[in-house]
């Protein structure tokens, strides 16, 4: 390399270090304050995303757009928060019996926010527990019956 290539390059370094310097001491307190006042406009951004669109609105070679740049971050912050609400309402669609999501299932499966066939599977669960119940409080009955039948044919029996 020769010198006039050294002295060229030491000029790129030097030039860089001083542009360096004017971002650290000029440009980044003002970068702070444009993420301090998005942080405040828009609580929901994170401090990175608001580093990020401080950026943006640096860059930006107008006043209108910096408000272009705005109007951006406002309209991601809408779709977000409509993504929420539509995942909060899907949340809020579980069948009570079988615990899964309902939100996506034609209404004509269902009752409420409840499968229909998880319904019917327990209301069919429950008419065999009654039957069961009754079956059993019928057999009882008739245990109890042939319990004093046997009881009367011993009194009959003892008697002869």
């Amino acid at each position: 390399m020769n010198k006039n290539e050294v002295l060229e390059k030491k000029n790129i370094i030097m030039y860089a270090k001083k542009i360096r310097d004017i971002q650290e001491n000029q440009i980044n307190p003002y970068i702070s304050l444009i993420v301090s006042h998005l942080s405040n406009l828009y609580p929901s951004l994170s401090e990175d995303q608001s580093s990020d669109w401080a950026f943006d609105v640096m860059n930006a070679d107008s006043n209108s757009e910096v408000l272009e740049v705005l109007e951006r971050v406002e309209n991601i912050l809408n779709v977000n928060k409509q993504k929420q609400n539509e995942e909060q309402k899907k949340n809020r669609w579980v069948c009570c019996v079988c615990g899964k999501n309902t939100f996506d299932v034609d209404n004509d499966y269902l009752s409420g926010v409840d499968h229909l066939s998880c319904l019917v599977q327990e209301e069919i669960k429950s008419n065999q527990n009654h039957k069961f119940e009754f079956l059993k409080k019928e057999l009882n009955e008739i245990k109890d019956v042939i319990r004093r039948l046997d009881n009367k044919l011993n009194e009959l029996e003892s008697n002869e």
